[in-house]
């Protein structure tokens, strides 16, 4: 197999390990809505610390649940936490504070403080920020971090939860955000005990009737604008109420407007109990879905970004329609 590139580097990696070798207490950090990614990636490095000798905590300002109960270890979330301060505070896959919510204020309980993660958006404060925006997935981060210096502690449970966080992330290997190194981590994930059927099959091909009629439902009311190049769904609080459905579940049906022949940009709109709408974009390649979210205080990636505007669904519509029209 071709030898895979590191996308961190030994200077970092000796860093990241000085500091997690010293540290007897450690808490991990995952994003609000949370995703394949920062869950699967949070719990394999815990696994991995904690068959250190660690006493490690994981923080989610959001409910894990759904289709994440599928990752070994979800339940470690909801566990009463024991630590009044922390050796070591470790963000993952969290692209700025505002992403780690009420459990921000839980960093200053940690003596030092790292992160690791992949949107080009990132600027936290920190002792150690391994942020790589070429990285499909922070998944990929953590399985270089470990490969480099930790390989033997790798074990099919480590493996199945790295491949499923690259998996999600990567859109079952067909963003445009995959390189080749992607393919060879996920390949060594298998060599080491991953089962990559179960994980295609329960993230990327199996639906609850009750999500498929959101989607059914959502889709059927899809607009357009600019000639087809901007395609746009929205999700009520009607939606949910009809499809016993929440936000959590509206990921990924966004995917389908970006797929429509003619779109390059692609919009959900996700209205919320506070007054907003949580939005989500996604792009083809010669639009920055990460300067559209940006211009809302939202972040993320070339392609796949979001942010969340206060207002009504026609304001928001309108002040998303005239910065997406001012991209293309």
């Amino acid at each position: 197999m071709t030898k895979i590139e590191s996308l961190i580097g030994k200077t970092k990696t000796d860093a990241f390990w000085s500091l997690a070798d010293r540290a007897h207490t450690v808490a991990l950090f995952c994003h609000v809505n949370p995703d394949g990614d920062t869950c699967g990636s949070a719990l394999a490095l815990a696994a991995v610390l904690r068959k250190e000798g660690k006493i490690v905590e994981l923080y989610c300002p959001s409910p894990v649940g759904g289709k994440l109960t599928f990752l070994d270890g979800w339940e470690s979330f909801g566990a009463p936490k024991t630590q009044s301060r922390y050796d070591l505070g470790i963000a993952i896959d969290c692209g700025d504070t505002g992403r780690m919510g009420e459990c921000a204020a839980v960093t200053e309980k940690c003596d030092k403080f790292a992160i690791v993660d992949h949107h080009k958006t990132n600027n936290m404060a920190c002792d150690l920020s391994i942020v790589r925006p070429t990285a499909c997935a922070t998944a990929e981060l953590v399985f270089m971090l470990l490969s480099d210096s930790k390989r033997d502690l790798i074990d099919p449970v480590v493996a199945k939860l790295l491949f499923s966080a690259l998996v999600t992330d990567s859109g079952g290997f067909s963003f445009s955000s995959v390189s080749a190194d992607t393919y060879r981590i996920g390949a060594e994930l298998i060599d080491l005990g991953a089962k990559q059927a179960p994980v295609f099959a329960h993230f990327l091909k199996s639906t609850d009737r009750n999500v498929f009629e959101l989607r059914n439902r959502v889709l059927s009311r899809a607009r357009f604008f600019e000639g087809g190049k901007i395609g746009v769904i929205a999700f009520f609080a009607d939606d949910f109420a009809a499809t016993q459905t929440t936000e959590r579940d509206t990921d990924g049906i966004v995917n389908f407007v970006r797929d429509v022949n003619g779109v390059k940009i692609a919009v959900s709109m996700s209205q919320t109990d506070d007054g907003k709408f949580k939005v989500s974009i996604r792009t083809d390649d010669d639009v920055d879905a990460s300067f559209i979210a940006s211009v809302f205080n939202g972040g993320g990636h070339f392609n796949a970004a979001g942010c969340r505007i206060p207002g009504d669904y026609e304001e928001v519509l309108d002040r998303l329609l005239k910065t997406c029209r001012d991209c293309l």
